[in-house]
């Protein structure tokens, strides 16, 4: 894990090099940590469309902003609320 901190105090997070057993659960860990307007950005190796469906349904409050969309590389930025 990659932990980089900004004025905005961003943790980057790539995923392509976590098991791929244990990415959601880590991803669901770290998430959870954020508070005010602390934010996490995934570096992932295709469109987690199906991690963005999984996020909305654990939490109520997650913000989800693509910043940069393949076709090799997606960067996520997710927050709670208008964090992100």
């Amino acid at each position: 894990m990659d932990s980089r901190n900004s004025e905005d105090e961003e943790i980057v997070l790539d995923i392509r090099i976590i098991d791929p057993a244990m990415r959601h659960q880590t991803i669901n860990r770290v998430f959870s940590t954020l508070t005010g307007t602390k934010t996490l950005q995934l570096v992932v190796d295709h469109n987690p469309l199906r991690l963005k469906r999984l996020m909305e349904s654990t939490f109520d409050d997650v913000a989800w902003t693509y910043l940069e969309e393949g076709p090799q590389v997606w960067h996520v930025r997710l927050g709670h609320g208008a964090a992100a």
